[in-house]
């Protein structure tokens, strides 16, 4: 799926993009449920399929950060004992040494901002972030979601993640098989309204 009008894939992140990054994110929710910039950076420059983003201008206009997490990190998520805050580049699986073991996949944030909203990006930056994993679809096992907004929410119910309670800190987790959430990111009724 083409970008929408104006915008442009960064493939070369830098602190200042990590850091519009979390100032887009403070826009719809607390810090305290943010991962600091400085360790998204570190993510994206260890593992760089963790991390997709779309710019206009100088200005970020949406990313996604998409990625599998070690079994530990996983539990402790299914469980709501787990927040983005915590997460860290050593909770991510390093791809480059994967030997067929089962991946489980966490969409860690998803966000766009206002003026792309209903433009087709949140569709384009899915696609853009399920590509790195599809050599690997037969492993990856489950994806989940820690929605703190009721958007948060809204945009898992609409790729088909079903609730499966709340966490510690009053976010709701959702989940869905990972291929099954491949198959709605490539679908043209959700390219439609993305």
């Amino acid at each position: 799926m083409d970008l929408p009008a104006g915008c442009r894939w960064l493939r070369e992140l830098h602190s200042r993009h990590f850091e519009q990054m979390a100032a887009l994110e403070e826009s719809y929710y607390s810090p305290e449920f943010i991962t600091p910039a400085a360790e998204s950076q570190r993510w994206y420059e260890t593992y760089p399929y963790t991390t997709v983003v779309a710019a206009t201008g100088d200005e970020i206009a949406g990313f996604v950060n998409l990625f599998p997490v070690k079994q530990a990190v996983f539990d402790a998520l299914l469980a709501g004992q787990y927040n983005d805050h915590d997460m860290t580049t050593e909770a991510v699986v390093d791809l480059s040494r994967h030997n067929g073991e089962t991946l489980e996949m966490f969409l860690s944030c998803i966000v766009v901002a206002p003026p792309f909203r209903g433009s087709g990006l949140v569709q384009a930056l899915l696609q853009e972030a399920v590509r790195p994993y599809l050599p690997y679809l037969d492993c990856c096992n489950r994806i989940i979601t820690d929605n703190i907004t009721p958007a948060g929410e809204r945009f898992s119910q609409r790729y088909g993640f079903r609730c499966i309670g709340s966490s510690t800190h009053s976010s709701r987790l959702y989940i869905q098989p990972f291929a099954d959430f491949v198959r709605k990111v490539c679908s043209a009724q959700n390219a439609a309204r993305g």
